[in-house]
């Protein structure tokens, strides 16, 4: 008779299953969002005919290739973190 199978035996050296995003993750997200708005903002602003902040040009300008990075490496992480599971 085959012996019951115990599920408290699983070998504790693998690190446990992580859910959710991590903060690499959340910030390119967050970035990528802001970015989105203040193009948004700045072409409902131009449409309007009103003369929008140098700002809403600048902030997507380097916030949008940080954001890239921030995800690249985020993808990065996880693949290696897989690999080595």
């Amino acid at each position: 008779m085959p012996a019951p199978d115990d599920r408290s035996a699983a070998p504790q050296h693998r690190p446990a299953a992580r859910s959710g995003i991590d903060a690499l993750s959340a910030a390119a997200l967050v970035l990528g969002l802001v970015c989105a708005a203040c193009l948004t903002l700045l072409l409902v602003l131009k449409w309007a005919g009103a003369d929008p902040w140098d700002g809403l040009t600048a902030i997507p300008w380097f916030a949008f290739p940080v954001a890239f990075l921030l995800l690249c490496a985020s993808l990065v992480r996880s693949v290696l973190r897989r690999r080595r599971a």
